[in-house]
């Protein structure tokens, strides 16, 4: 991930979020087959799919706004969300849109954070965000200084 780069995972409605042993997060994985409909909605809003690793599918492009699929071999698949700190309001729309479909939530897993999936709240994440610092004032972000 660049520091200009927001992450969040993609996490469903009512699921429980956990740490691990190692400090990281235990996130929840999807059905495969839940997913390929809210897949769909992606086709057009964001840059065709192409593929990252051979069970690692990406929409958008590699240094914007993307949605990661992360499959495994239980035909089960994560989620994962990367936003650029100077996301469009259509990156943000098909974003929400497509969480909103899979009537799921936004996780930060920086903050611990649980977002819904409007663009105010994510534009709001994103605005407070390290990404978002560091795209106001690389210099201020480097140096340590807060900015805002």
């Amino acid at each position: 991930m660049a520091v200009w780069q927001y992450d969040l995972f993609v996490v469903g409605e009512g699921k429980t979020l956990l740490l691990s042993m190692d400090g990281g997060w235990d996130l929840p994985q999807f059905p495969t087959a839940s997913t390929l409909s809210a897949q769909r909605t992606l086709v057009g809003s964001l840059d065709d799919p192409w593929l990252m690793g051979d069970d690692w599918v990406v929409f958008g492009s590699e240094n914007s706004t993307r949605i990661d699929f992360i499959f495994n071999e239980a035909d089960e698949v994560e989620i994962r969300v990367r936003l650029n700190a100077s996301a469009s309001e259509a990156d943000l729309n098909a974003v929400c849109t497509f969480v909103c479909e899979l009537s799921s939530r936004l996780f930060d897993p920086a903050t611990g954070t649980v977002l819904q999936p409007d663009c105010s709240s994510v534009a709001t994440a994103l605005a407070k965000s390290p990404a978002a610092m560091f795209a106001r004032s690389p210099q201020s972000f480097l140096s340590g200084e807060q900015t805002n």
